[in-house]
């Protein structure tokens, strides 16, 4: 039988953490070359900064960690139940479409907010 750790790790692949992970360090990069724009920065800079990023070496042992103190096993093997039944491959299947979808809303609310404000306190430029 499979130890409570075990089972975390495969929870871990089932809940497709790390293409998560990747999705969203992508989206971030992209949101940082926009914030980043008027510094000029060289490509090589990107280039390092990304490889810096996308490497999750040691993220999962931190993410078993935490699994394990937060979820008991019985939590654990119901949820690779979940992931593994047909509803919850339909719904999980999407979620990282969701998910990006809904960063991009909030990021978006972020900005419109911040430029009201800024225009209330005549701060754009004309």
């Amino acid at each position: 039988m499979p130890s409570k750790r075990d089972d975390i790790r495969r929870l871990l692949v089932l809940s497709g953490n790390q293409m998560k992970a990747v999705a969203m360090t992508e989206d971030m990069l992209s949101k940082l070359r926009g914030d980043f724009d008027a510094y000029d920065l060289p490509e090589e800079f990107w280039d390092d900064l990304r490889t810096e990023m996308l490497d999750f070496s040691g993220l999962e042992d931190t993410l078993v960690e935490i699994y394990d103190r937060l979820l008991s096993h019985e939590t654990v093997l119901w949820a690779i139940r979940l992931y593994e039944s047909p509803e919850g491959k339909a719904f999980f299947g999407v979620m990282a479409d969701i998910l990006h979808e809904s960063l991009k809303a909030g990021v978006t609310r972020g900005e419109r907010i911040t430029s009201a404000v800024m225009a209330r306190h005549g701060l754009l430029p004309n």
